[in-house]
Order: structure tokens, then sequence, then C-alpha cells
């Protein structure tokens, strides 16, 4: 009873993780300059509020609530509800972080 185990292929996991993550930074970049350029966000430099992703998390919530396990557990999309002003305000301070020694220049 030798069973061989399938040689581990720890590099093209790391890849595999890697070149989603990639494609999630690209998409999310591409939907931001779509959004922008056809003025759904307002023009680049202007604030920006944490509204949109409140209001997205929460239809996608609601859309996909009891629609089976393909969607995942029920706390996923709470918590992209209850996050998405959070993220928004702790990423307006880091962009207020990087322009502050901007200012001082």
């Amino acid at each position: 009873m030798n069973e061989t185990q399938p040689p581990r292929r720890i590099g093209r996991s790391i890849g595999a993780v890697l070149a989603g993550m990639l494609a999630g930074i690209i998409l999310t970049i591409g939907t931001d300059i779509v959004l922008h350029v056809i003025g759904v966000f307002p023009p680049w430099g202007q604030s920006m509020v944490g509204f949109v992703g409140l209001v997205v998390s929460m239809v996608g919530a609601v859309v996909t609530w009891n629609k089976g396990p393909a969607f995942g557990p029920h706390w996923y999309p709470l918590a992209l509800v209850v996050l998405a002003m959070p993220q928004a305000w702790a990423g307006g301070k880091l962009r207020v972080m990087q322009l502050r020694p901007r200012a001082d220049a």
C-alpha cells in the first residue's frame, strides 16, 4: 500500500494567487477609470465618500440573501455592508496623509 502523492506545485499555487490579485487590481482600477470618465464618480482629485460602496453592498446582500450556497454564508454580505463606510473613511485618511507632505513642500 504505497500510495504516491502527486508532486506539490507550490509555484503554480503562488502564481495563481498572484494572478488573481493582479486581475482584481486591474479590474478595480479599470472600473474606477470608467466610472470617472462616464461621470458616475466626480472628477479626479475631488473628494468621494463610501456611499456608493454602501449602497452596492446593501443591494448585493438583499439580492443574494437565501439564494443558495453558491452565494456563500450570510455573514459575508453583512460584513460588506458594515465595513463599507469605515473602509472609505480609512482610505480617505490614508490619502490625506499621502498628500500632506506634498502640501508642505
